[in-house]
């Protein structure tokens, strides 16, 4: 044990404690192009983008209609949820949560590249009371996030989802 802590501090020692590498500014392999910078007009068009996108994908997803669901969806995305699946995910998250009666817009979360826009959900769901047969109404908050990012001038819907 004691010869081993011998030969690690030597190596240490002899190293400098951590390898370096220098970067050569010639040696421009792997690199990507820096984000472009958001200035106060493009955060301002982001936002208005992203309050469009998240409102109209939580008014479709109270009434229904996979078309406006799915509005601003990437060719792939629109693979991935097909009007089938969008019957289904409504269907599941109203026999979890019940029905969405209301939402609102609350902030949005500042990442390097992408933002992060955050809404609250409210949800109402009729359960029965077996001893009395009576149905009280419970009342269930999610939170919804829709990511937008920015690519080719253009801004994009990256993803969405409930948080809980």
């Amino acid at each position: 044990m004691c010869r081993t802590f011998i030969v690690l501090a030597l190596l240490t020692l002899l190293t400098g404690g951590c390898l370096t590498f220098r970067h050569d500014p010639k040696d421009t392999r792997g690199e990507s192009p820096a984000p472009e910078a958001l200035t106060e007009e493009v955060l301002v068009a982001q936002d208005k983008f992203a309050r469009e996108v998240g409102d109209g994908m939580l008014a479709a997803l109270r009434d229904g209609n996979y078309e406006k669901f799915s509005a601003h969806f990437t060719a792939e995305q629109q693979k991935s949820m097909t009007a089938e699946k969008f019957k289904g995910m409504r269907e599941g998250i109203g026999k979890v949560a019940g029905t969405l009666v209301s939402f609102h817009y609350l902030d949005r979360l500042d990442q390097s590249i992408f933002c992060t826009y955050i809404w609250k959900v409210v949800f109402e769901k009729a359960e029965e009371k077996k001893a009395s047969k009576s149905a009280s109404l419970q009342r269930r908050t999610l939170l919804f996030a829709v990511i937008i990012g920015r690519a080719d001038g253009k801004f994009q819907l990256l993803g969405s989802r409930f948080l809980n």
